[in-house]
């Protein structure tokens, strides 16, 4: 058996500008975390600061400012880019290539579209 062993300093690999997972904060709570890659970030916001709407199938993202909007928060010297919402939006799991919609001028995410 080979064994591909990952620490500290070894990613998974990843190549998707956005990953949606489900952490736990808190014994009985469970946020939904966005982790953005590859500049997907500044894609989205130029502020920092951003919202999202939730369709069936879709979640788009929006610029905002810091009084309405999710901080879009990194690590000393990392180039990932995240922030967490309370509550579980268990359908998105997973990893998504950001993509833009020119109609609504937005850029999103489409469940049916999971790498």
């Amino acid at each position: 058996m080979e064994f591909n062993w990952i620490g500290k300093t070894k990613s998974n690999g990843c190549t998707a500008d956005v990953t949606v997972s489900i952490n736990k904060n808190g014994p009985n709570k469970k946020q939904t975390c966005f982790t953005f890659r590859n500049g997907s970030d500044s894609r989205i916001s130029k502020t920092g600061y951003a919202v999202l709407s939730v369709t069936s199938n879709k979640i788009y993202f929006k610029q905002a400012e810091s009084k309405e909007g999710f901080s879009l928060y990194s690590k000393p010297n990392e180039s990932v880019h995240r922030f967490k919402l309370g509550g579980e939006l268990n359908a998105f799991v997973g990893d998504y290539d950001l993509c833009w919609d020119a109609k609504e001028k937005l850029h999103y995410i489409d469940a049916s579209l999971k790498k």
